[in-house]
């Protein structure tokens, strides 16, 4: 992972206050949290889980458009020189401590990408991300 320059850090800590307060899961009882976003050109997506008291993974996104305006600003202060962005942003959060974590991948994308088919698994490979 390369190191993250200041306004970098701002973004990428404003991202994860967006995340935190969705209004989409604001309400429920999540301990942590953990989000994958893709900024391609001509693409914005930001899906993944929250993880309850009780253990359980449930899938969830954020509803507030902020979050992705602020994920395509962070993709385009991290461009790298060669033109590359970085291929997926892992957000974990944990919410007692605010801590957040985040990864930034500019090699496989793929080995982020959530289905139907490896939910379950991507939850728990994820988890250790939160």
């Amino acid at each position: 992972m390369s190191a993250v320059l200041p306004d970098q850090a701002t973004l990428a800590h404003q991202l994860a206050q967006l995340l935190a307060t969705d209004p989409g899961y604001a309400g429920l009882p999540w301990r942590s949290l953990a989000m994958v976003g893709e900024a391609a050109p001509g693409c914005l997506s930001m899906h993944g889980f929250l993880y309850l008291p009780d253990d359980r993974a449930v899938p969830a996104f954020p509803r507030n458009i902020q979050v992705f305006k602020q994920l395509k600003a962070l993709a385009t202060l991290m461009q790298r020189r060669d033109g590359r962005y970085w291929n997926a942003c892992v957000v974990g959060i944990e919410r007692a401590s605010g801590q957040a974590r985040f990864h930034f991948e500019y090699g496989d994308a793929g080995s982020w990408l959530i289905t139907a088919q490896n939910a379950s698994q991507m939850a728990e490979w994820l988890r250790l991300v939160a």
